[in-house]
């Protein structure tokens, strides 16, 4: 079994190590989920949110959730704009159901779909 390099480089055990770093690890991590939350607020502000899953069906139709809701003026039947991560119009997309903060709606004839994929109000 080899010996530790942290042991004698620092002069501090490795678990020791460890457990220093944990809290400035934990501090990164909720920073970084507070900086998106705020992020998704205002893009929700502006009646944009995210898609968070997209699933694609035989008919070359597309089903998409995202979070956008009935608390943010939608209802069925509504259209949304579905937009890719450089703002082009990848299409119109009929919303078929909803909760207060989160919505599904199908696009039609949805070719391939970028990866970060938006829906926007009309």
């Amino acid at each position: 079994m080899k010996k530790s390099l942290v042991l004698p480089t620092l002069g501090m055990s490795p678990w020791a190590g460890a457990a220093m770093a944990l809290p400035i690890l934990v501090f990164c991590l909720w920073l970084s989920y507070k900086f998106n939350d705020g992020l998704d607020l205002t893009l929700r502000g502006q009646g944009i949110a995210p898609v968070y899953r997209a699933l694609q069906n035989k008919d070359r139709s597309c089903r998409l959730f995202f979070g956008l809701g009935s608390a943010n003026g939608l209802a069925p039947g509504d259209s949304v704009k579905m937009l890719a991560q450089d703002g082009r119009v990848l299409g119109l997309a009929q919303v078929e159901s909803l909760s207060r903060n989160h919505a599904q709606a199908r696009l039609d004839q949805a070719g391939r779909l970028p990866s970060i994929l938006y829906a926007s109000r009309l």
